[in-house]
C-alpha cells in the first residue's frame, strides 16, 4: 500500500475484490477511502480492475462517489474516493429499522438519478445493493463500489452485452438468473 502518501486510520471492509480503508490525506488532512486491489500478471489484462478505474474517473455527479487518484504498483492498485461518513444504505436500515416515506422516496431519487447518470453515459453499474449505496451525514445518497462496472457501448455505437454472472444473486432480475441475455430490441 502507498502508505507515504496516505496514512491508513482504519479497515472499512472486505469488498470481493479487494480490502477497503478510511484514510487520511497528510498534504491536506483531508478522510479519503483508499480501495486496495491485488492482482497477478499484467495489470492491462485486468478487466474489473481496469473497468473500475475507467468507471469512476469520468462519472462526476452528486450521487456517485468522487474519484480522486489511482495510485498503480507492482501487483496492487489503490483506488483513492471521497470518503461517505454516514456509511451504507444496509446498516442504515438496519439501524433505523423504520423509515418514513419521504426519506425512502427521497433515498430512491438520489438512487435513480446515479443510475441514469451512469446510463446516460453508457455505463452499466451491475452491483446495486444496499451495501454499495452509501450515505453522507446530510443523507446525500452516493452509489459506489464499480468493480464489475462495464461500459454498454461500442466506440462504434453498437450495443456491449456481458455473458458472465456477477453481483449479488438476492438483487439480481429475474431474467439474469434465468440466464436471457437478448437485447429487447
Amino acid at each position: 500500500m502507498e502508505r507515504k502518501t496516505y496514512k491508513v486510520i482504519c479497515k472499512i471492509s472486505d469488498g470481493g475484490f479487494g480490502e477497503i480503508y478510511k484514510v487520511s490525506s497528510p498534504s491536506t488532512n483531508e478522510i479519503l477511502v483508499l480501495k486496495h486491489l491485488k492482482f497477478k500478471g499484467n495489470l492491462n489484462e485486468q478487466t474489473y480492475i481496469k473497468n473500475e478505474i475507467a468507471s469512476l474517473s469520468s462519472l462526476r455527479h452528486e450521487n456517485i462517489i468522487s474519484f480522486r487518484e489511482v495510485l498503480v504498483k507492482s501487483e496492487e492498485v489503490n483506488i483513492i474516493m471521497e470518503y461517505a461518513d454516514g456509511g451504507n444504505l444496509e446498516d442504515f436500515i438496519s439501524e433505523h429499522k423504520t423509515l418514513c416515506n419521504t426519506l425512502v422516496v427521497d433515498i430512491f431519487i438520489q438512487i435513480l438519478k446515479a443510475v441514469d447518470f451512469c446510463h446516460q453515459n453508457y455505463i452499466a453499474h451491475r452491483d446495486i445493493t444496499p451495501s454499495n449505496v452509501l450515505l453522507l451525514r446530510n443523507r446525500t445518497i452516493k452509489l459506489a463500489d464499480f468493480g464489475i462496472s462495464m461500459k454498454c457501448m461500442s466506440s462504434a455505437g453498437q450495443p456491449l452485452l456481458c455473458d458472465d454472472f456477477l453481483g449479488n444473486k438476492l438483487y439480481c432480475a429475474p431474467e439474469v438468473i434465468r440466464g436471457l441475455f437478448t437485447m429487447p430490441y
